[in-house]
């Protein structure tokens, strides 16, 4: 493979690589389901099961996970429309208070986001015919360069494709709440590669569009054995390429989409998938088939051989008369390649990462691995846009339904989008400490009271937002209650509050009276 940028150019939601192909991108909106939700989960693993199935006419298409910045200052911009006017610089000031508060923190100031990738069909060109065309084109440009001659970049282009994303978007719609990315968001995600972590305006990286800048990055691989090393001016970032390698032998409730969201850093995830044809020669029923007459040849020289088979080879019997069963079902299978991108400020924090997440689920019998001598492969095959059909190393074969398992597009978010800060959610369910589950999470939670007080559709009224608080005894239900005041106190919105046993009323008497806050 060639280690070069894939991608040339860029219009609304497709990529025009170098070999003139194009993929479209999606927005897949996540859905929170808890882990108990069995209903939710079974439901939400057959909708992509399905979606799956019909990209298969497709051929390729591929699944991410990427970590996008919070963007904390423009988030509560868009809440400030909705702060009180009659207490003066007060809610702003606690604004402030709270973007200081969230980055003392150390945390990660990061939401996960889902996209969906599809290779498009060219309506106009034939295979022999693109082939060559697509020759001739990478001559025209070497020749172009030798005389310092940029050959004019022709937009007609992309109306070849415009027929294939409408279908694929046709396709996609099958999930809910899925869109087209808009120019400035794909823009970003071509970006993120190669900023991987490091601070940014997420505005106007969106609004850039000269490719050669997009991808304008000192890509090192030479300064630390074993990882990449990003310089962008004076930001510097280490980034670890580690790929799945071995999966359960039965991959029902592996949810790896899901698992790596608990981890408390971020992590990228990249699922590309090229549809593995049946039929042919060189189709998987053949080979299924040559796989299962094999295995069960094994058993028998070994079974004359010592009188009885071996466990492992059972094992491989069983899995190839599975393989034949699907292929005989008319199932849909992917050569997928799953890589996971890791990144830190320093080597030492990137070390830890890697090997947390190594070991992680190296519990679950699974088995990540990173490959020292291929990190700067694997930075180029994570490229979008970057063909890796032909890639024979640390594939998987799935099934639709085995890549629904891994649960894309899955989140357990708690608060609202837009909202003020209150705390984080813990991916454990049982903590040590109140700091284990602190260290554990990334997960910010946000709360905007006035969200559900918004007109509905169809709707002539408002609706009056209601909130259940309930508990254990000593777990923080009135002080959570409390905040949520403040909360309203400090937004545009008029509130009663009833106090028996006159607690606020104390506090606020206190601080009224207090000589401090009179002067």
């Amino acid at each position: 493979m060639k280690l070069a940028v894939p991608f040339k150019a860029v219009k609304d939601n497709i990529l025009l690589t170098q070999d003139n192909e194009a993929w479209a991108y999606f927005n897949i909106e996540a859905l929170s389901i808890s882990d108990n939700d069995e209903e939710g989960i079974a439901k939400r693993q057959t909708q992509l099961s399905l979606l799956f199935d019909r990209l298969a006419d497709f051929e390729d298409f591929e699944l991410r996970l990427y970590n996008r910045d919070l963007d904390l200052v423009n988030r509560y911009k868009e809440l400030q429309p909705s702060l009180a006017t009659d207490m003066g610089e007060t809610p702003v000031q606690m604004i402030v208070d709270e973007i200081s508060a969230i980055t003392a923190t150390g945390v990660s100031q990061t939401i996960e986001r889902f996209v969906l990738g599809i290779k498009l069909h060219n309506q106009n060109t034939g295979k022999v015919i693109k082939q060559a065309t697509n020759a001739m084109n990478n001559f025209v440009d070497e020749l172009a360069g030798w005389f310092n001659y940029e050959k004019p970049f022709d937009e007609k282009l992309f109306d070849d494709f415009r027929p294939s994303e409408k279908q694929a978007y046709e396709k996609v719609g099958y999930l809910d709440h899925t869109r087209r990315l808009t120019t400035d968001e794909l823009v970003h995600l071509m970006r993120n590669n190669f900023i991987q972590g490091q601070l940014h305006d997420f505005r106007k990286v969106g609004q850039e569009r000269d490719i050669f800048k997009l991808s304008d990055t000192v890509i090192d691989d030479g300064a630390v054995s074993g990882y990449v090393k990003l310089v962008n001016d004076d930001n510097v970032r280490y980034v670890a390429k580690l790929v799945l390698s071995t999966t359960p032998e039965n991959i029902t409730g592996f949810h790896l989409f899901r698992l790596v969201q608990n981890m408390s850093y971020p992590i990228d995830i990249n699922l590309k998938a090229h549809h593995y044809k049946s039929e042919g020669i060189y189709g998987l029923a053949t080979r299924a088939g040559q796989s299962l007459k094999t295995a069960n040849n094994n058993v028998e020289e070994r079974y004359q051989a010592e009188g009885f088979s071996s466990s492992k080879d059972d094992n491989t019997v069983e899995i190839a008369e599975v393989l034949n069963d699907h292929i005989s079902e008319k199932k849909n299978f992917f050569s997928t390649l799953v890589t996971f991108t890791v990144s830190a400020e320093d080597i030492e924090t990137l070390h830890d990462r890697v090997d947390n997440l190594i070991e992680f689920f190296k519990s679950m019998d699974v088995i990540i691995v990173k490959p020292i001598g291929e990190q700067k492969r694997l930075f180029y095959y994570d490229l979008m846009g970057s063909d890796v059909s032909q890639n024979r190393y640390w594939v998987q074969l799935l099934t639709s339904e085995g890549i629904g398992e891994l649960l894309f597009a899955v989140n357990q978010q708690v608060g609202s989008n837009i909202g003020f800060y209150i705390g984080r959610g813990a991916p454990k369910t049982v903590a040590n400490s109140t700091q284990d589950a602190l260290d554990s999470s990334k997960r910010l939670v946000f709360f905007n009271p006035l969200i559900t007080n918004e007109i509905l559709d169809g709707s002539t009224s408002t609706t009056s937002p209601n909130i259940m608080i309930t508990g254990k005894t000593g777990r923080g239900k009135s002080y959570l209650t409390k905040i949520i005041l403040k909360i309203i106190q400090l937004s545009n919105a008029k509130a009663i509050y009833f106090d028996p046993k006159q607690e606020m009323r104390k506090w606020y008497s206190a601080v009224l009276n207090d000589q401090t806050f009179k002067a």
